[in-house]
């Protein structure tokens, strides 16, 4: 009996693999560029007002949507108005004096000197003038372009003083954005208009379209790496700064790549493993080592090993090993 046990677990061991072929196809394409991100509005824009003062209104509210032109904060005017005021006294005032002075002058009464000193007194009450007005002209904050109040970070009756942030403005002209981070072997490896897919975990299995818009020029200092900023496609998916994002870049430089089915590559390690094709006669699997590069879809690119192989096998190609039996199907 032992010997039959050893005749049938020859014959098991000897039984082909039934495995099925794939064609090696050969195709232009790129190694996409993976990074994560945050997403923000298309432009984002510290508005303030252009002189201190006290905040007299505030006519919005955080994420109310705003035109272009439109009125969002003002200053009392009380101070400001009395500047004003003030400043136009004075430059009356000057200016008649420097009418006088010319007149003296002009009668010889008065020394070169005296005009000149008049001509500068009437030269600073002007600017005194201008400055007033150009105070109470900027005493107001208007939407600089059709968008959207992100953040406010002043209230009313507040003191604030000249150039300090009141609102945090995301301009609606580029719609919505997103920054990530790219070290310098991808940087060089993109360029402005490649076309982006961007997936927020806010939103599991939706995927967003995008182009690249910006690449940054210069490293962030701390990190490193290089800040790439991606414009997404239009979208009814209501979206808001801070969202979460992962952003897959597909450069537009392509090189030619050897793609084969994903269940072809056996035991990847880092960048190499290897993939099983027939012999000559067809009937048992050799093994090939080669480099892979990336994934596309459902195929996985091969950089080198396989450029005298038209097929590989893909179905059955875990169950293999060097030299054993296969039968191919159909």
């Amino acid at each position: 009996f032992s010997s039959c046990d050893r005749i049938q677990r020859n014959d098991t061991a000897e039984k082909p693999v039934p495995v099925r072929l794939e064609k090696i196809t050969q195709d232009m394409s790129s190694q996409p560029v993976i990074c994560a991100g945050q997403v923000s509005a298309g432009e984002i824009v510290k508005l303030s007002f252009k002189t201190g003062g006290i905040i007299s209104t505030i006519h919005v509210s955080e994420g109310q949507k705003v035109t272009e032109g439109q009125l969002l904060a003002q200053l009392d005017l009380t101070e400001i108005q009395a500047k004003v005021n003030q400043a136009k006294v004075g430059l009356e005032k000057a200016e008649r004096d420097l009418e006088r002075a010319q007149n003296l002058f002009d009668d010889d009464v008065i020394p070169l000197a005296q005009l000149q000193n008049a001509r500068s007194a009437h030269d600073i009450a002007l600017q005194d003038h201008n400055t007033a007005e150009f105070n109470l002209k900027h005493s107001e904050i208007r939407a600089p372009s059709e968008g959207v109040i992100l953040k406010k970070l002043a209230e009313e009756r507040e003191l604030i003083a000249q150039g300090m942030p009141v609102f945090i403005f995301g301009s609606g002209e580029k719609s919505w954005i997103v920054k990530g981070g790219i070290v310098d072997r991808d940087l060089v490896r993109i360029a402005e208009s490649d076309s982006a897919r961007i997936e927020l975990d806010a939103y599991p299995g939706e995927l967003f379209s995008g182009f690249v818009s910006e690449i940054g020029e210069f490293p962030s200092p701390n990190s490193g790496v290089f800040e790439v900023e991606i414009i997404l496609d239009e979208t009814e998916f209501k979206l808001v700064t801070g969202l979460i994002a992962k952003v897959t870049i597909f450069p537009s430089k392509l090189e030619a790549m050897r793609l084969v089915p994903i269940e072809s590559a056996v035991r990847i390690e880092g960048k190499t493993g290897f993939v099983f094709v027939p012999n000559e006669a067809g009937n048992t699997a050799r093994k090939v080592t080669v480099e892979f590069g990336y994934i596309v879809d459902d195929k996985i690119a091969v950089k080198r090993g396989l450029e005298e192989i038209s097929e590989v096998i893909s179905e059955g190609a875990l169950n293999l090993s060097e030299g054993s039996k296969i039968k191919i199907i159909d």
